[in-house]
C-alpha cells in the first residue's frame, strides 16, 4: 500500500470577480474561466492551471469541460500542456467542491473560497517508497 502525502494547492481566478457568500451559486458564472495557481510541496512549488470552459446542468447532473496541468511535473520533467480532466462538482448551499485527478492520476480536491475568486484545496501525491519511483 502506498503512503500518500497531501500538499496545498491554491488557484486564483484571472477573471471578473465572481460571487459573494450570501448569493446563490451560479456555477457557470462562478467557475468558468482560467484559474492559475501553484502546488506547494517539500521538493518545490509547481505552477498549475485549471481552465474551466463550461459548466452545464441537466437535471441533477453537471457536465464540466475542463483542462488542468502545468510545467515540470511534481519533482521535475513534464510539459506545460493542459490535459482534459473529468471534474465532479458538488454543492451544498453556497459551498462548491471540485474533484478530479491530475495528470499523474493524483486526486485533487478544490473548494471555491467564499470570496468567489479563489480555489483552495489539496493534491494527494503518492509518497516515495523504498525502491519505488513515486
Amino acid at each position: 500500500m502506498l503512503d500518500r502525502l497531501a500538499f496545498g494547492l491554491l488557484l486564483v481566478a484571472l477573471a471578473i470577480p465572481r460571487i459573494g457568500a450570501a448569493q446563490s451559486v451560479d456555477l457557470s458564472k462562478a467557475l468558468v474561466g482560467t484559474w492559475k495557481g501553484e502546488v506547494q510541496m517539500a521538493s518545490g512549488t509547481y505552477p498549475r492551471t485549471l481552465v474551466i470552459k463550461s459548466v452545464q446542468q441537466q437535471g441533477r447532473q453537471r457536465f464540466v469541460e475542463a483542462e488542468y496541468g502545468g510545467p515540470g511535473g511534481y519533482g521535475g520533467g513534464g510539459t506545460a500542456k493542459l490535459e482534459p480532466v473529468d471534474v465532479l462538482v458538488e454543492t451544498i448551499g453556497n459551498d462548491v467542491m471540485l474533484r478530479f485527478r491530475a495528470e499523474d492520476l493524483s486526486p485533487v480536491e478544490l473548494s471555491l473560497y467564499r470570496d468567489g475568486r479563489h480555489l483552495m484545496g489539496s493534491v494527494m501525491v503518492p509518497a516515495p517508497t523504498r525502491g519505488g519511483s513515486r
